[in-house]
């Protein structure tokens, strides 16, 4: 289980082998992604946006946030209930963080 976009992985993350390894891995993954994406997000909102474009990214990160919550409650049931149910889902979430950081990120590209 990687997760693009991130720089160092954190410790517990070092060649994971059984279940519960991946389940401790995969919250670590979702908090490091998500960090990082309220840095970016931070750094996007602060910059030169005008009122109508940080309107629109609040909005978009609003809606972002609905859908990656939904997608990953979804992605989880597939799994049968039990030990790998928060693992797949946080590893779910770390991804759909990481895409959603790449896209913040093309905002400090302009």
């Amino acid at each position: 289980m990687k997760v693009r976009y991130l720089d160092n992985e954190p410790a517990v993350c070092k060649q994971p082998q059984t279940t519960a390894q991946i389940n401790n891995c995969a919250p670590a993954l979702y908090q490091q992604a998500d960090r990082r994406l309220n840095e970016v997000y931070k750094q996007v909102i602060s910059s030169k946006l005008n009122r109508r474009e940080r309107e629109k990214l609040i909005n978009e990160q609003l809606a972002w946030i609905q859908r990656g919550d939904a997608s990953c409650k979804d992605q989880g049931r597939i799994t049968p209930a039990g030990s790998a149910y928060a693992g797949v889902r946080d590893a779910c979430l770390a991804s759909e963080t990481d895409k959603r950081t790449a896209e913040l990120e093309k905002y400090l590209q302009r």
